[in-house]
Parts: structure tokens; sequence; C-alpha cells
């Protein structure tokens, strides 16, 4: 059995009737003055193809036109035709088709899916109303005299140019009724097909911009069908000095769509000269929602619930629309990945249509898989494919969040988790200093060097620095590791502090030297005269000169040698 859907909820944005956008409003009509009906709601002037080409309607704030029969006299070939935008009233819902004829909807074309034209009340939603008037729009691709569906506005200077910013459509019966079932051209909708509307802007310099809507599509093996009034956006078109609308079909033939070439319209708004920012997300924020309870089936799929609280008040207490406001699940897997939950239709097959990721609220009332303090999650913890993982090792997690929507304004409210997260303590701040290390200078006979060795006072890590000249810079701050030696000649200092864990860095200490051409060499040393020098490394290879750890040979005249170990 073929299910129908439509489209269009609650949750959709209406568009804020705040001043600064200008809205077209059919009971101002200046062209014609007035408007009146048949007894089959359409306008009684539909077929005049000499004193409405356009229609005009408007007050002081601008006048909004509308293309209508735009080939002028001897369009409606004698009051058998017309195109362009039609005025209608009443909301007719009727299905006027007939099997194999589409006869009676050339008679009965003033219907309309919402049910009557569009009102956008106080609190920003959408109704219809059929004491109101729409438009009905027939789309022809044969005018000559320019696009059959156009829009114009001027503003109150004189402005021809303007900046759309969208308008509300919905469904006509005969182009709905014949992709469910078929009419005497259009074919019924299989998997796949779609019925979409374009609207076109045209800027000044005649490049055109684009953007689509579908008014009836079929998939998964359902047809869904924009049967309420329904925000179409059109800001993404830019400043245009016209927007017109054409009509597309999966079901072709060789003169074109079968499908019905009809929709219906209401209340074009386009941005005025002082347009307000819109309100602020602070406005009306929800109240916060509370993670209850998660219950794991485990190894019987299907079965997991995560139970919440979900208020429908704001956060000062004050109650909400709750055909505004939705929720979200949201998962930490416990392997990094944070993200909003998607219910799957497959899944869910009760309640939804297609994937969601924010489920509205108004869904309990009829609710299998959501209801108003839990929600089934066709997932387990158990197996290869956890939802989330929540151990020693893991922080898995489970939340929910609110959000409202009014006035084209979207707020939420924070993140409710179902698990308190623990911050470790912060490590106590350090107040006690480590002991100042000690440095030992000394010279070794024989070598021209001077060697310094920085020792702790207590167990830390050193480190230090180098000046050379005093005039010089300073070197980058080192590890100290193992002596060090000095072999050019000039002044030197050296500054070292030490750090232990724990605790906070020493005090600075310094030590100054000079290095001559005498340090550690003299030709005689207690008596003894230097014969030679050989300088080994640790391995014992003899080597030219002093090079890192040195094993440093002194031979002396009367045949005596000394040792010595050095880091140059």
């Amino acid at each position: 059995m073929k299910k129908i859907f439509t489209l269009a909820a609650s949750a959709l944005l209406a568009s804020a009737a705040w001043a600064g956008v200008v809205t077209l409003d059919l009971n101002k009509p200046i062209n014609p003055s007035s408007l009146e009906y048949n007894d089959y709601g359409i306008w009684t002037q539909c077929y005049n193809d000499v004193d409405y080409t356009w229609l005009e309607f408007g007050d002081e704030d601008g006048e909004f036109m509308l293309s209508h029969l735009i080939d002028g006299e001897g369009a409606s070939w004698g009051g058998y035709y017309w195109d362009g935008f039609c005025p209608a009233i009443g909301g007719d819902q009727t299905d006027y088709g007939q099997p194999g004829s589409s006869a009676s909807w050339t008679t009965y074309f003033g219907g309309c899916m919402a049910g009557g034209g569009c009102v956008i009340n106080a609190d920003g939603t959408v109704t219809a109303d059929p004491a109101q008037p729409y438009l009905v729009a027939y789309y022809s691709n044969w005018a000559m005299e320019g696009p059959s569906n156009q829009v114009m506005f001027v503003d109150k200077e004189g402005k021809t140019t303007f900046e759309p910013v969208g308008v509300y459509v919905c469904n006509h019966p005969w182009p709905y009724y014949g992709c469910e079932h078929g009419d005497g051209f259009g074919n019924p909708f299989g998997e796949g097909d779609y019925f979409e509307l374009i609207a076109h802007g045209v800027a000044a310099d005649g490049s055109e911009k684009t953007v689509s809507i579908n008014l009836v599509e079929f998939s998964n093996g359902e047809l869904h069908a924009l049967n309420d009034w329904t925000f179409f956006d059109l800001s993404s078109l830019g400043e245009v000095e016209s927007v017109y609308f054409t009509m597309n079909s999966t079901d072709t033939g060789d003169y074109g769509m079968n499908t019905a070439a009809y929709f219906c319209m209401d209340k074009f708004q386009v941005k005025g000269e002082d347009d307000p920012e819109p309100p602020t997300p602070t406005e009306i924020v929800p109240a916060n929602p509370t993670a209850n309870e998660w219950y794991d089936c485990g190894d019987e799929s299907g079965f997991s619930k995560f139970y919440f609280t979900l208020p429908t008040t704001d956060v000062d207490g004050n109650p909400l629309n709750e055909e505004n406001l939705s929720y979200a699940v949201w998962i930490n897997d416990g392997f990094g990945n944070v993200y909003q939950f998607t219910f799957p239709a497959e899944d869910y097959t009760f309640d939804l249509n297609y994937d969601i990721d924010e489920v509205p609220y108004w869904i309990y009332s009829s609710a299998v898989d959501f209801k108003n303090y839990f929600v089934y999650m066709y997932r387990t913890n158990e197996n290869d494919n956890p939802l989330f993982v929540r151990d020693d090792d893991h922080n898995g997690n489970i939340g929910i969040q609110a959000f409202y929507t009014y006035d084209r304004v979207k707020t939420s409210s924070e993140i409710a988790w179902l698990y308190e997260e623990v911050t470790p303590p912060e490590p106590p701040t350090p107040t006690e200093k480590t002991g100042a290390p000690v440095f030992n200078g000394y010279t070794t006979d024989g070598i021209h060097a001077y060697f310094i060795e920085i020792q702790e006072s207590e167990p830390s890590t050193i480190y230090y620095r180098v000046q050379f000249g005093q005039n010089g810079e300073f070197t980058e701050w080192a590890e100290y590791e193992d002596i060090l030696s000095f072999t050019q000649d000039g002044w030197y200092r050296i500054e070292a502090y030490a750090i232990a864990n724990g605790k906070l860095a020493s005090d600075p200490i310094a030590y100054e030297f000079i290095v001559n051409p005498a340090t550690g060499l003299s030709e005689m040393v207690g008596s003894k005269t230097v014969a030679g020098v050989r300088y080994f490394n640790v391995a014992g290879q003899e080597m030219q000169e002093a090079n890192g750890l040195t094993i440093v040979v002194t031979t002396y005249t009367d045949g005596t040698t000394s040792t010595a170990k050095v880091m140059k």
C-alpha cells in the first residue's frame, strides 16, 4: 500500500513579519482595484487579456507586479486559456480528476492543497485560512513576451531592483492528485520521480541565479508532497530586477511535462530599506533537559532505551510552543568521536519517513519509538559495534540537547550528559625552592683549559648558560650533563640553576673566571719538566688533541707520568 506524507511540518521555519521585510498582501490590490470571485473561488477576470496583463498589489511600502496573460490581447484565445498568476479563494482540496480525462480541472482550477490563503501568526507559526486569497500559478513555456510567471517590485523610492527573501508555496490539487494516481495526461509517480518548482533571479546585468524546491517527490516507496504552506527561501538569488518561476517534472513527453504545471503561492517577501537584525538567539532559550538512565538491551537487539526529562519551558520557566521544540541525542563513543545521533527511517518505521538527527517534540503524540520520557535506541553496547563504550579505559557517554525555533532564530540548551565526567584534581602548586647547585672550577697541569663541574645539592636537573667576553651574548640554556672545559683565552661567566621534582626552580648562581696563556700550562710543575702530552679517548685510542671526554697522559723528563680525565 502506497503511503503519502506531507513534507511540510510544524518544525519548518516561518518568515518573520518584522519591519524591513515587505510582504505581498493580496488584500491590497491596485490593478485591479478590487477582486471578485466566481462560485468556484476563481477571480472573475482571470481570462481578461486586455486590462490585466500585469497584476499590481501594494501600499506606501512598495508595489508588487505579477504577470498575467503576459502576451496581451488575444492570449486567452477568447476566454479559453490563461497563464501566469490568478487570484483565488476558498482553498478547495477536491480531486476533480476523472479516469482518463483532465477536463474538469480546467473549470475547477481555483483549489489549494493548504486549504486557504497563507496566514503568518504573531508567534511565527503559519496556518491556512479559506477566507483569505492566494495565487494559483500556471506555468507556460510558450509565452512570447517573457516568462509567464514573473514577479517584480518597486519600493517606495521608485527603486526597481530588490532582494527577495522568500515566498510561501504549496501544491495545487491538479498536479498533486495527478502525481498520486494519474490524470488524463500525467502518470502516477514511482520511485525517483519528482515535481520541481524553480525560481530564477534576474540581475540588472541580465545574469541569472536559480534555486529550487520539490513540490512532490517519490522516495523509499512513499509519495512526499508540500501540501501545507511552506517557506521557499529565495535569499540566495541576491539583488535582482525580477524573479520568474519555471517547473520541471520527471514525467515528461514529446511536448513537455505531463504533470499539470500548477502551483499555489502567497506572501512573496522582499527585503525592505531598513531591515533590522533578527531577534538574537538569547531571547528564547529552552531549559536544559536531564539525562536520567541508559538501559542496554545487551544481546536483545532492539530494546535499548535512553530515559530523559525534556522541559517545555524556557530558562526563565515560561511555557514554550511545543510545535517549535525539538531535541537531539548526543553520543560520545569513548574513542574520541562526539556526534549527534541520526535516527534512520529503516529502523524507526512507525514514526519516520526519512532519516533525522533532530526529533520534533510533537512526534510524541502518536509515537511508537519515541515517548515523552525515553526513546528506543536500536543499538546495543554489546558485540563489535557498540553505541558507546564506558569502562576503565573509555569515557563513552550519551546525552540530550533541546532546540527551540522561533522567528527564524534557533536556540539550544546545554547538552545534558548521562554520566558526569570526573576531572582529575590539579597537582598542588609547588612552594618550596630547589637547593641551588654548586660550582667547582679547576685546571690540570699540562692542559691549556679551565674545567667547571656543577654539582647538585639535592637530586635535580641542572641548567646552565655561558657568556664569553663581558660584552658577549649568553648561550641558550642547556641541560648540564658532564664536566665543562674552556680552552679559548678570555673572560667567562657561567650561570646555573636546578629544578627538583615537585619544587620551584632554585635561585640562579654565577661563576666567573679567566683563561689565559698560562692556564694549566707551565714548563716546570713541582720541579718537574714536561717532556710531552698525549691524548686518548675512553676506548684507549690516541687522538691528536683533547676532544670530548679525554684521558690526558703527561710525561716528564725524569720518566714519570701523570694521568687526568678532562672534558673539552
